[in-house]
């Protein structure tokens, strides 16, 4: 998000990570999307190059095919989706 803080260790500063504010149209913290939100953030969780997914659902964080439950990471992404890639 803009005027967003990460830390030192974030996949932003190489490049490899998108925050998403909107899906669909509305807001990622907009009641009437959070079951597109859900579906999203299940997709993304799958793909096999995905490094992080954060937001509303699923917060995680993959090493190949190791994936690590971050569940503090919920608060600092309830208005947007954090996706970041392992390459």
């Amino acid at each position: 998000p803009p005027g967003g803080l990460q830390s030192a260790r974030s996949f932003h500063h190489s490049g490899t990570t998108v925050d998403i504010n909107r899906l669909n149209n509305k807001n990622s913290d907009h009641l009437a999307n959070l079951t597109d939100v859900l579906n999203f953030q299940q997709a993304i969780a799958r793909h096999p190059l995905v490094a992080e997914c954060f937001g509303h659902y699923i917060n995680i964080r993959k090493y190949g095919t190791k994936k690590i439950q971050k569940s503090g990471m919920r608060l600092k992404h309830l208005n947007h989706l954090h996706i970041s890639s392992q390459e």
